[in-house]
């Protein structure tokens, strides 16, 4: 993740919020954002004028900053020296980013973000300043004028939101058994094309980071994948996790129409009974992987098949959204549209008729 540009987009909009203050100095907020890799006393410093600049903004009352810069005073005294090793300033470090983290009501997992993610937040961040800046642009028009101004540039047009939803990557989820991690490992180097392209980004339990809640982690980016891969094997079968906490979530959001469950068969087992059984497997003819004489093969249609699906569901997304004036007098409330239903055919719909650990993922 890429913290700088992070803090320089809030800098930006925090200044455009409050263009008479001092402005917030570049290099206090990359000196936050680059704390585990710089000296702790410049971190230190720059987290606490950072502190004061938010302060005297005043755009977080929920945060309380009088202890937030408090708490970094006190730390003051706990600085390392700078030759003491790494790890030890690391911890200092991350004693920061908690104290700063709890003053804005925030959880480390939450900043564990994807390549989307941090787009999509920055792409937030620059929105907002755009309409600020709009608003202060108004001022010099009257009042007719900017309504009819507003009112055009605050709507969206359907192509526009179609090349959105077109553009976009996709999140994948891998649900698979521990055992089974170097046919994992196979096929995301198969689907290494498709991240190139942007067309998708992935997440396995691998990707949990030291000190990061393992089932927080998990039931996150669970929750927030647009496909979900269930890696089908007798070891996968055999997990409790995985076929009772993260297959049951995986089709509970398949039936919600909120993501696309694609079941993979690595290896022979007896499979087509279980709950997934008809959805539409890959590879093709849901001929296991490892029957296949050259594997790469059966690797390459199980990325064919997934581009297939990245590519429908994009299209459904783009066809199913509404304008913003459809959405307005069209659209029921609390109905959730299902941009993730069957497609005729494609993996992971329908064949016609047809307090647990991660360790015991094993």
């Amino acid at each position: 993740m890429d913290w700088d540009e992070i803090f320089v987009s809030s800098a930006n909009f925090i200044q455009s919020i409050h263009c008479d203050i001092t402005p917030l100095k570049l290099e206090y907020v990359l000196g936050l954002a680059r704390a585990l890799i710089r000296h702790s006393s410049k971190a230190l410093r720059n987290a606490s004028l950072l502190a004061q600049d938010f302060k005297q903004i005043e755009i977080f009352p929920s945060s309380n900053l009088v202890n937030l810069i408090a708490s970094l005073e006190i730390l003051k005294s706990e600085i390392p020296e700078n030759s003491q090793n790494l790890k030890i300033h690391r911890a200092f470090n991350r004693k920061i980013l908690i104290a700063w983290n709890q003053s804005l009501h925030l959880d480390l997992e939450w900043l564990s973000l994807s390549e989307r993610e941090v787009n999509a937040l920055r792409d937030y961040f620059y929105v907002n300043e755009l309409m600020i800046r709009c608003k202060e642009a108004a001022m010099q028009v009257s009042p007719q004028t900017w309504s009819a101004i507003e009112a055009r540039i605050l709507t969206v047009s359907h192509q526009a939101s179609n090349n959105y939803y077109l553009t976009q990557s996709m999140k994948l989820f891998f649900s698979y058994a521990h055992k089974d991690e170097p046919l994992r490992d196979q096929l995301a180097n198969h689907l290494s094309l498709l991240k190139r392209q942007n067309i998708i980004t992935d997440w396995c339990d691998r990707d949990i980071t030291a000190g990061t809640e393992w089932a927080d982690a998990i039931d996150h980016n669970l929750d927030t994948a647009n496909i979900i891969l269930l890696l089908i094997s007798s070891d996968f079968l055999a997990s409790d996790y995985c076929y009772d906490k993260e297959m049951t979530r995986a089709l509970e959001r398949h039936h919600q129409g909120t993501a696309r469950v694609i079941p993979i068969i690595l290896r022979p087992c007896d499979w087509h009974s279980a709950p997934f059984g008809k959805l539409q497997a890959l590879p093709k003819d849901a001929k296991p992987v490892t029957q296949w004489d050259d594997r790469d093969k059966a690797f390459t249609n199980i990325a064919q098949g997934i581009r297939k699906a990245v590519v429908e569901l994009k299209q459904r997304n783009s066809s199913t959204t509404p304008t913003q004036s459809e959405a307005s007098s069209s659209q029921p409330a609390n109905v959730t549209m299902n941009f993730y239903g069957p497609v005729h055919g494609a993996a992971g719909t329908v064949q016609g008729d047809q307090n647990i650990h991660p360790s015991n993922k094993e």
